[in-house]
């Protein structure tokens, strides 16, 4: 499944963001503005891909927790590109399918229509209150440009991006995907 395959692309993020400098100080970590609320530790990241721990991609969804404000990143005294290697971690989970449950619900709306978070009410009101049009300009919003958008999506053949969502070791798909039994992840 992983194998070999995995660990040169791991090796080659490794190299691309300069982990191997990386001294374990912690100052991602305490700057890290996802990490109080979440399971996210960056050092611990850097540290489990460093030894090649591959569970990083394939057994733990913490680095969907970053929130890519590249506070660790400034603040390495070392340089290490720890927001890029965590984005470039992703990138191979998602190809092995290990992503976030709702990440499909939001691959579904925006090939539905355009936009992965459609405005709320709310929101309209208050572009209506700061004289913006209620609508903000992107395809979701314009026939013409949603319909070359659901062109362009054909092309790449948008369903094919992401493989089947596969759930990550110990994960309960019941809370998931809201249902009863541990049955799918419902479209």
């Amino acid at each position: 499944m992983a194998g070999e395959g995995l660990r040169a692309r791991i090796a080659s993020i490794l190299e691309r963001a300069g982990v191997d400098a990386c001294i374990q100080c912690g100052r991602c970590t305490a700057t890290c503005p996802a990490a109080l609320p979440s399971s996210l530790r960056a050092r611990e990241v850097v540290r489990a891909v460093q030894d090649g721990d591959m569970t990083v991609v394939t057994d733990r969804d913490d680095i969907w927790h970053c929130t890519t404000c590249f506070s660790c990143q400034e603040r390495c005294p070392k340089g290490v590109q720890v927001t890029q290697a965590i984005l470039w971690l992703r990138g191979e989970a998602v190809a092995l399918g290990h992503y976030p449950a709702p990440h499909t619900a939001a691959l579904a709306e925006i090939s539905r229509t355009g936009n992965v978070f459609p405005l709320e009410a709310e929101i309209r009101a208050v572009r209506g209150q700061l004289s913006l049009p209620l609508d903000p300009p992107d395809c979701a919003h314009d026939p013409e440009e949603l319909a070359a958008f659901h062109r362009l999506l054909e092309v790449l053949v948008f369903e094919d991006l992401a493989p089947e969502r596969r759930p990550y070791a110990g994960e309960d798909t019941r809370e998931v995907t809201g249902e009863g039994s541990e049955g799918g992840e419902g479209s």
